[in-house]
């Protein structure tokens, strides 16, 4: 069973978060981009460390379903960008 990584980090240049995740039984890594977590928050502002670490874990279930995808399509290394989220 998946569950949120309690030890994500936040990165700069380029902002992202940097997360561990599990699917299909595998360990895995990934990031998702500053620009889509703001997007997947509805297009708030988001400013340092806590505040892009918060929208990690509020969305985390959406964010490692999408990191699932993207791997399972062939990207080995799975950055989750703003295109690959839905307008909300």
């Amino acid at each position: 069973m998946d569950q949120m990584d309690a030890d994500a980090t936040y990165a700069m240049s380029p902002r992202r978060v940097v997360f561990e995740y599990k699917a299909n039984g595998e360990a895995r890594a990934a990031a998702i981009s500053g620009d889509a977590l703001e997007r997947l928050v509805g297009g708030k502002d988001l400013a340092g460390a806590g505040q892009n670490l918060e929208a990690y874990r509020a969305h985390w279930q959406a964010i490692h379903g999408l990191a699932t995808a993207k791997h399972d399509q062939g990207h080995e290394l799975v950055v989750i960008r703003a295109g690959d989220i839905q307008e909300r």
